[in-house]
């Protein structure tokens, strides 16, 4: 593409310039506010609408001397340019609307009107755009002509991508080709790109760190219910027991020879065995209670455990659905304005104006002929808009199928979230029962004495005694030792038994710390495999930026970029940084920053196969350019040079017509 001729007329100042470069590059000198800014936003807007600073909003219209509009005025630009070997002509009038209205004799301002002309003929505005458009959409043509914009009006992403296009991408064979240390991670991949599997690794990893931080304080916790059991020798409590028991039986067998002695031996004979029915309803139930309070305490502490385990996990499935939630809502969001795009290409209406005389001859066209061009405009019409309405209806499916699968992932995940609420909900249940059963075991060490079959056998003691009368008082002393030895044996025998319930309790805790640490090792195995499928994924990354940097750098002569950098952990982010011999683009000077544009848009211009006329502002601070294989208008700050002065290649003046002041 190349620039024939432009031409201004009452914008931004200058009434009118024509500049005529024929495909030549151009030198436009002039000094400061002389207008040569003014040329290059003239070219910008005629095509786009917008001025170099990339404004839409920006003043065209000429001023007077106090700064004021100068009403009634026509501020237009033409351009013509030579594409592939043709010749078009683009034009656009920006005027003011004044309308009388009714019952008045004087005109009213309205806004502002603009027309558009293709060849000399009147178009629509849409038509002029889809023109303009088919030449080169906006972005891309600016792209191909300012050698400030890629770097300085382009986001790092969308550059990272489009020289990603350029060079091409680096693929998994090329990256292990590199580093044969990665042939297994084709296989850890699966279908998943790198990045979606870090991005699962990471989750994972730090879930598993979390529950391996968790274990010790849950071993602790768990630890901290050992009983004391020091001193206790398990193979020693079954033998002290059977001989306590014997020595208590034999003892029980004196008092009652003592108590069956003189006259009454046969009432006291009865208090015996009344005293050892007595003790054997005490033993039994004091057996029973501590067994029922050991237990109960031993259920309670795996209870708590598990209570722990459910609610952690409950935290986790929350915040999958949260994420989840948060998916949807994207997909949603991005099926609304898939189905408002379709609704605004079905409204779409075929309007075409074919010409009807033939612009050769001047006579009118066979009605066959303007026929058979507006069937073909219409065709053409309904062919683009059935491709861009298919497109969407497939962005939409496309969007829709992964809404389907992420609220049905939602669905199954509220489901799983929904169980264990009911299964913590019956865990404190049970924890709230045990609690209530532990308690009134604990105040129920003595409830013996309340049945009745123990207060059956006491009424029938104490009438027993009174029929001794004071038969027993010579022998008094001898049946206390008796009772107090026989008393003694019973404490001990209740000691043993509460060992026992502390020796089994703690092997209970013991077989908990077990299984806790058995977790422990397998998830310290898992946190090693995710370790080293991430040190292998962020090997990848590493080997792919340096060959996709090298591959992407051959491609440009003066720039090179910069597209990963390493973090303090070790990983390493996208980015894309311009630099010129190790200096980043923010620190080059305004020459380098030309130098190294016009090395990107000559490879870009390469790639696209498109080559429009490259615009370079302050030309005057730069000695040398790169070469290029397009047309150059260099706009130059001379301060000799009061009105615009415009030189070819050869250094002669081309034709162009004077800076005129505004009027």
């Amino acid at each position: 593409m190349k620039l024939l001729k432009l031409k201004l007329r009452n914008f931004k100042g200058i009434k009118s310039l024509e500049l005529v470069a024929n495909g030549q590059d151009l030198r436009i000198y002039g000094d400061n506010a002389t207008g040569k800014t003014t040329v290059y936003d003239a070219f910008l807007w005629l095509l786009f609408d917008k001025d170099s600073q990339n404004r839409s909003d920006f003043a065209i219209k000429t001023l007077d001397k106090n700064g004021n509009p100068i009403h009634h005025l026509d501020h237009e630009v033409e351009g013509t340019f030579e594409i592939d070997g043709e010749t078009i002509e683009l034009k656009k009038v920006y005027r003011e609307k004044w309308v009388k209205k009714r019952g008045s004799a004087t005109e009213e301002f309205s806004g502002h009107e603009t027309d558009h002309f293709i060849d000399g003929v009147p178009v629509k505005k849409s038509e002029y755009t889809d023109r303009v458009n088919q030449i080169a959409p906006e972005d891309r043509f600016k792209l191909l002509t300012s050698p400030l914009y890629f770097n300085e009006f382009m986001k790092w992403q969308d550059r990272r991508a489009l020289l990603i296009e350029i060079a091409g991408d680096v693929t998994m064979e090329d990256v292990i080709q590199a580093n044969p240390e990665l042939k297994e991670l084709p296989g850890i991949l699966g279908k998943r790109t790198p990045e979606d599997h870090k991005a699962i690794i990471m989750a994972r990893r730090a879930e598993v760190n979390k529950e391996l931080e968790r274990i010790p304080i849950r071993i602790d916790e768990v630890s901290r219910h050992h009983p004391d059991v020091e001193g206790i020798d398990p193979d020693q409590l079954e033998q002290q027991s059977k001989e306590l028991m014997a020595e208590q039986a034999e003892l029980k067998r004196e008092l009652a020879d003592l108590m069956s002695s003189g006259n009454q031996s046969k009432i006291r004979q009865q208090i015996a065995e009344i005293d050892a029915k007595l003790l054997g309803i005490e033993t039994d139930y004091k057996r029973k209670h501590n067994q029922q309070v050991s237990d109960l305490e031993r259920q309670t502490t795996l209870l708590q455990a598990k209570v722990a385990e459910t609610s952690n996990a409950i935290s986790r499935k929350e915040q999958e659905i949260n994420e989840q939630k948060q998916n949807a809502e994207r997909a949603e969001k991005l099926i609304t304005d898939l189905r408002a795009k379709w609704h605004e290409i079905n409204s779409r209406r075929f309007d075409a104006q074919v010409e009807d005389v033939c612009p050769t001859c001047g006579q009118a066209l066979p009605p066959e002929r303007v026929q058979e061009a507006v069937d073909k405009a219409a065709s053409e019409f309904n062919l683009r808009k059935a491709e861009d309405l298919a497109q969407v209806n497939a962005e939409g499916k496309a969007a829709k199928d992964r809404l389907d699968n992420i609220q049905a992932n939602i669905a199954s995940l509220e489901s799983e979230f929904a169980q264990l609420k009911e299964q913590l909900s019956e865990l404190l249940a049970q924890g709230a029962d045990l609690g209530k059963q532990l308690d009134q075991a604990k105040v129920g060490a003595d409830a013996y004495i309340e049945q009745e079959d123990y207060k059956t056998l006491v009424d029938e003691k104490e009438q027993l005694l009174k029929a001794l009368d004071g038969d027993q008082s010579a022998i008094k002393p001898q049946i206390e030792e008796l009772e107090r030895k026989i008393k003694a044996v019973d404490d001990q025998l209740i000691e043993l038994k509460n060992a026992k319930s502390k020796w089994e309790l703690y092997h209970s805790i013991d077989r908990r710390i077990a299984e806790l640490q058995d977790q422990e090792s397998e998830l310290a195995k898992e946190f090693e495999k995710l370790e080293r499928e991430l040190y292998l994924i962020e090997e990848y990354i590493k080997t792919k930026a340096e060959l996709l940097t090298d591959k992407i750098n051959s491609k440009f002569r003066l720039a090179e970029f910069k597209l990963f950098e390493t973090q303090i952990n070790g990983g390493i982010n996208p980015i894309c940084e311009t630099t010129y011999k190790g200096v980043p683009w923010g620190s080059l000077n305004s020459a380098g920053k030309v130098q190294v544009g016009l090395d990107i848009i000559r490879t870009l211009q390469e790639h696209y196969q498109f080559r429009p006329p490259v615009w370079i502002d302050n030309r005057e601070s730069i000695v040398e350019l790169p070469e290029m294989d397009c047309q150059v208008i260099s706009l130059i700050v001379s301060e000799k040079d009061k009105t615009l002065r415009v030189e070819g290649p050869d250094k002669e003046s081309v034709k162009q017509s004077l800076f005129e002041e505004a009027i």
